[in-house]
């Protein structure tokens, strides 16, 4: 047991947390203990600057209520802006916890809005709701902008010269498209709507947005009656949260990085705390990544006048104190939005600590340098350098260094560019969409091509599977097994074509064993493996378990994993394609448990 060395209300200052979920020793100061000492109804605003223990003080907090019994598993709930920081989170606050729990503690706000709209669903005997990722949102777009296009052949367009043809095709465009939808759904408007603020503010582009909307809403209620995006799922849950339509709800909500939320998120809130339900959210309205996702100064300042109850931290737990001091020196040159008591001068003291205790940051004050460089490739060189310097003359482990980027758009010219360096690099986060890495597509074109009948596959798309690294030929293998097929062929009396030839050997591979050639028999494991998976698609196995198959009988993992050890470009490829087939998996089985009628599809 830690000692005592302090009281504030009913919570002990200890100068360890005990499991609390954070894995390591923590520091409490006074003000997090304020903060974790609230009874489980209290509802409030809680800011500080980044590494001030908000993080620490949610799990703190739900360690406390749930182990003093104030309140049960299923009663208590912290949100998340991104799926990505709940899972962080939910492993975080169960880490060390001896009681079980009916679902997870920490869950993003669309898991949890999706949650009550299902569950109104149930209690009223309606068809379940399915969410409708942003792939299937793209695929729908595309093919309404594929309808525009032949409009504006046949001299009918609804969108402006400024927004042309090229425009429209790029991926960025449709981005665009979701994102205004989004926030026109969580602001409450409707395609018309949108008309008519274009036709009012002489805006062509809102007007031909609003008119396009309208079409992408009536396809959707005609194919995918049941399905929601991730705003209007927002929106059905506040509505049904305001109408008391939902039976169970947590009596609990702590949310962290509230700065992120968006519109959406925020009503949410708003409609909880009518329902009496306490809400207690964490933030630093000086920070911010979620402007694309409608999160901003504004949407802080609304859910900081939520709340009479503020509390605020202010001792610097993480960074040293270099950082610190252009951290405020920067938020200190810019407005503010619902909150400022968080905020202090560039060279302030730190709070006290209660025990008296350093900073988790050590290693002395630190030191923030700036690097001009003439030239992008210099700019690379001057980082490679530095971070080769830390290594080797430091001592510092490659994997205590982090390399920041502006965007995600950078990780991958960057992660490339450092390998390239002799710097083992690893992206934290996705260097591009998943469907454009090279191993997704090839594992994902493999199992469609199996859920084929055999007879329909075409034989380029047969050819391409063979080359790539499932397959486990090259072009002068595909060409010597293509020549060795069409020799048999030449023995007999037809004369088919080799792209006919290779259909039937991949349809029929028991024909391949009569053929003694590393390329035959390369050809005969994969037509084993097509033929797996579409009697895995026709038994009614769900996508994860289909490319799970197609994977497993690739035997690749073994190689790449070698390679990735070794390091070097290819290594850095080998480690990138790994990354990616893991987020590929835990998509796949995310789908599989939304319960579609075809999961595999």
């Amino acid at each position: 047991m830690p000692r005592a060395t302090g009281v504030v209300g009913a919570w002990q200052l200890y100068d360890t947390v005990m499991s609390s979920g954070l894995g390591s020793v923590v520091v409490m100061d006074r003000s997090q203990a304020q903060v974790v000492a609230l009874p489980a109804d209290a509802s409030g605003l809680v800011v500080g600057a980044a590494g001030t223990g908000k993080t620490s003080a949610i799990l703190a907090r739900t360690a406390r209520l749930l182990r003093a019994g104030d309140v049960r598993a299923d009663d208590v709930l912290i949100l998340t802006p991104t799926r990505q920081t709940a899972t962080d989170l939910r492993d975080r606050v169960t880490a060390d916890l001896d009681i079980a729990t009916p679902g997870p503690l920490a869950r993003s706000v669309a898991s949890f809005a999706f949650q009550i709209v299902r569950s109104r669903a149930v209690t009223a005997g309606d068809p379940l709701p399915q969410l409708l990722t942003a792939p299937d949102q793209d695929a729908v777009i595309a093919d309404l902008l594929e309808g525009d296009e032949a409009d504006a052949a046949e001299g009918a367009s609804r969108w402006p010269e400024s927004l042309g043809t090229a425009v429209r095709r790029s991926r960025g465009f449709r981005s665009e498209l979701r994102a205004l939808f989004a926030l026109a759904t969580e602001l409450g408007l409707a395609p018309q709507d949108l008309e008519r603020l274009g036709a009012d503010r002489a805006n062509p582009v809102w007007s031909a947005a609003g008119s396009f909307w309208r079409e992408y809403r009536y396809v959707l209620d005609r194919l995918r009656p049941a399905h929601r995006d991730p705003a209007e799922v927002l929106r059905e849950a506040t509505e049904a949260l305001l109408l008391d339509g939902v039976t169970t709800m947590p009596s609990l909500l702590m949310v962290d990085d509230a700065q992120e939320l968006s519109w959406g998120a925020v009503a949410l809130l708003e409609a909880a705390r009518v329902r009496g339900i306490a809400v207690l959210a964490f933030g630093d309205p000086d920070v911010g990544s979620g402007a694309f996702r409608g999160a901003g100064p504004e949407t802080f300042a609304r859910l900081a006048s939520m709340f009479t109850d503020r509390f605020v931290l202010r001792h610097p737990y993480r960074a040293r104190p270099a950082l610190v001091r252009v951290a405020r020196t920067v938020a200190g040159s810019i407005g503010t939005a619902g909150a400022v008591e968080h905020r202090l001068a560039p060279d302030a003291e730190p709070a006290p600590v209660e025990p008296a205790a350093e900073p988790v940051a050590s290693g002395g004050a630190g030191e923030i340098t700036t690097m001009w460089a003439a030239s992008p490739h210099e700019e690379l060189d001057g980082i490679a350098r530095t971070l080769r310097s830390w290594h080797v003359a430091e001592g510092l482990p490659w994997r205590e260094i982090a390399v920041i980027a502006h965007d995600t758009r950078q990780v991958a010219r960057l992660t490339a560019e450092l390998a390239a360096r002799e710097v083992p690099t690893r992206a934290a986060s996705a260097a591009r969409p998943l469907g454009e890495e090279p191993a997704v597509r090839g594992l994902l074109h493999l199992v469609r091509l199996g859920m084929m009948p055999a007879v329909e596959r075409p034989a380029e798309e047969l050819a391409a599977a063979l080359t790539s690294p499932f397959g486990g030929l090259d072009a002068i293998g595909l060409r010597r097994l293509r020549a060795v097929l069409r020799t048999q062929e030449f023995e007999g009396e037809t004369r088919r074509a080799a792209s006919e030839l290779l259909t039937e050997a991949m349809a029929e591979p028991a024909a391949l064993l009569l053929i003694d050639t590393p390329q035959a028999r390369t050809a005969y494991r994969l037509a084993q493996t097509l033929a797996q998976i579409h009697a895995g698609a026709a038994h009614g196995d769900s996508a994860h378990e289909l490319l799970w198959l197609a994977w497993d009988r690739s035997q690749l993992a073994g190689a790449w994993r070698e390679r990735a050890r070794l390091g070097g470009a290819e290594g850095a490829e080998a480690t990138r394609s790994l990354d990616a087939l893991v987020a590929l998996f835990a998509a796949a089985k995310r789908s599989a448990e939304r319960e579609d009628e075809d999961p595999a599809r």
